[in-house]
């Protein structure tokens, strides 16, 4: 579809010009319902222009002029008097969103189609096996908006063919069908990385430990215009990552996300689940693992235990690669946890 710039309804128009024009009106109009204003708790909302620029966004915003506002301010106005919660400010912003840059094959006007919308490279590996298996279920599922143009990518065909075969035996089909791409790359090999990163909009990468292997992959994203994400678990890489390719991403029109695995998609969705459910203030969680071993005892992969250690090994450099970011610490409110061991007193035994 030929992309034509903005364009916005004429009904939509002349309510938000109208809108505007009668704000006068307005507060005359709510004097006279005398509804009480809605405490501010805690900081301020910033008082912005009616247009200003957004540094995060780095977009033009202008006040949103729809009944958004006032209905949020209703309902918080109900639940402080009614049901005695904390009342929560709103405001709510109009943003241009520009077009993403086609010349890095994004998908806009001129810019020549990519053949797939995502890659998993690692496919054959521990992770991937099972992320293949899932692409595959919602691919084949009628969960996603029309066809999904996918493909794998490893180091031998050989082994790719046989983590299709094994996904459509476990989802019940006979074969996967033509409709799924396999690329040859290795990590090892940047060339080779490059040329899978430019058939792509999305690289789903499951190599790892990171700290060995997630840079060259980045990289080749960044540089050629495809988004990345990892199941990455360690921290010096992905503030590592951050801290040498966010701006390069950013003017590529591209995104680098890690941690979208075990690491820590439920450890960062359950606190928000845990706030948005408690009757009350979180100001703190903590969490649990418990393994269960099965008849055979326990064991753990290779890559995880690697990145376990080396993390738990690398802990000064972390704290120094920190530092150089520039992150303000999270404040602390409420009870401090408690703090449960330190660090001489950890150890290790392995028995064989």
């Amino acid at each position: 579809m030929a992309q034509i710039g903005s364009c916005v309804h004429d009904g939509t128009w002349k309510s938000a010009v109208y809108g505007l024009a009668d704000q006068d009106n307005l507060r005359k109009l709510r004097k006279r319902i005398g509804c009480a204003p809605v405490p501010v708790v805690g900081a301020k909302l910033k008082r912005r222009g009616l247009v200003f620029y957004d540094q995060e966004l780095k977009e033009y915003s202008v006040p949103f002029m729809g009944s958004d506002v006032s209905v949020v301010k209703r309902s918080q106005r109900y639940l402080h008097t009614e049901l005695q919660e904390t009342p929560v400010s709103y405001r709510y912003w109009y943003t241009w969103r520009r077009p993403l840059p086609t010349a890095a094959g994004g998908g806009g006007a001129g810019a020549p189609e990519r053949p797939y919308e995502l890659v998993v490279f690692g496919a054959s590996g521990f992770t991937g096996q099972f992320v293949v298996e899932e692409v595959a279920r919602a691919a084949g599922g009628g969960e996603l908006r029309g066809a999904l143009r996918w493909a794998v990518a490893g180091r031998r065909r050989e082994k790719l063919q046989a983590v299709l075969e094994r996904a459509a035996e476990r989802l019940g089909k006979a074969a996967l069908g033509a409709e799924v791409g396999v690329l040859l790359c290795d990590v090892g090999d940047a060339a080779s990385l490059a040329a899978a990163a430019r058939q792509t909009r999305l690289v789903l990468n499951c190599v790892g430990p990171s700290r060995f292997f997630g840079e060259p992959v980045v990289e080749a994203c960044v540089e050629n215009g495809a988004s990345c994400i990892d199941v990455s678990g360690e921290p010096r890489f992905l503030e590592g990552m951050y801290l040498q390719y966010d701006g390069t991403a950013a003017e590529k029109g591209v995104y680098v996300i890690g941690s979208c695995g075990f690491d820590s998609i439920p450890a960062d969705l359950g606190v928000l689940y845990t706030r948005d459910k408690l009757k009350g203030t979180l100001t703190a969680v903590e969490s649990f693992l418990t393994v269960q071993s099965g008849p055979e005892g326990s064991c753990v992969h290779d890559g995880t235990w690697k990145s376990a250690v080396y993390g738990l090994a690398d802990q000064d450099n972390l704290r120094k690669l920190r530092k150089r970011i520039g992150c303000a610490p999270v404040p602390v409110v409420g009870a401090k946890l408690k703090r449960r061991y330190k660090k001489q007193d950890l150890c290790f035994t392995i028995r064989n």
